[in-house]
């Protein structure tokens, strides 16, 4: 049965390892992708003139500051799913290294049986 139950939080903390990488690359996604607001928005700062936005295999005139209301909107809605993918993350932590102490406090036991 302890053979069973240690198995079986192994199988746990291996999908929370997967959680936590899927978790990771979302994150590092939306940071890259700030990153690109950022160094957008900075150009736009610097705009004279018309400005074009990629909408698919076309490009379609926009008014600058339209431009940057919709790339700080963008930004902040990734800021707010950052946050939340921090505290998934948090989490996920805890109850990672959690299962993990049970793991190695099995297999203790087993070794001192």
């Amino acid at each position: 049965m302890a053979e069973e139950d240690l198995q079986k939080q192994l199988v746990f903390a291996d999908s929370l390892q997967r959680q936590l990488q899927n978790i990771l690359g979302q994150k590092q996604f939306l940071e890259l992708e700030n990153v690109q607001i950022n160094n957008s928005l900075a150009e736009l700062e610097k705009a004279k003139g018309k400005v074009f936005k990629a909408v698919g295999n076309v490009l379609i005139e926009k008014d600058v500051k339209k431009l940057i209301d919709e790339l700080n909107e963008k930004k902040k809605q990734n800021d707010e799913k950052i946050e939340k993918l921090k505290k998934q993350e948090e989490m996920i932590n805890s109850k990672l290294t959690e299962v993990q102490k049970g793991i190695e406090e099995k297999l203790k036991n087993k070794k001192n049986e």
